[in-house]
């Protein structure tokens, strides 16, 4: 709601710009919802990387893992259930990880709470539902094969 409250204003603002919504990981989950829910208000999508699904992992453990995570989620939902990405998976260079390390903005030491996971999971399901438009407008994902951390 308010990735779409903010597009609406600037739209008003600047009604004769093409709008495209380009996300990368999980903003990609947020931006295509997004673009599914109001697609007039966008010229297209360009997703990197996009965090659509769950890596076939967890959707092996999935029937058993998030029942008791929803449970775990409505008593502490700040618990910390993961403790967060290796930086090996962020990037195939190490330049780039070396910077993901280095960045003071970082929290992936903060490791993975039950809310977020039980929200993504919860987002992503809703995307496949039928009460979300399939996106009819110009898309462009790109997604490396060899990514380990988003499907």
């Amino acid at each position: 709601d308010d990735l779409l409250q903010l597009v609406r204003s600037l739209s008003s603002e600047r009604p004769n710009l093409k709008r495209f919504l380009i996300a990368h990981s999980m903003g990609g989950l947020v931006a295509t919802g997004a673009a599914s829910l109001a697609p007039e208000l966008f010229d297209g999508l360009v997703l990197c990387g996009p965090w659509l699904d769950l890596d076939d992992e967890t959707k092996r453990q999935r029937p058993f893992l998030f029942p008791l995570l929803r449970i775990v989620n409505r008593i502490l939902p700040k618990l910390v259930i993961s403790p967060g990405i290796p930086a090996e998976n962020i990037c195939s260079d190490p330049r780039i990880v070396a910077q993901y390390l280095d960045d003071p903005l970082n929290c992936a030491d903060t490791g993975v709470r039950a809310r977020l996971l039980v929200s993504v999971v919860d987002y992503q399901d809703k995307l496949r539902s039928d009460k979300y438009v399939k996106i009819s407008m110009p898309l462009l994902v790109m997604h490396g094969t060899a990514d380990k951390l988003t499907n």
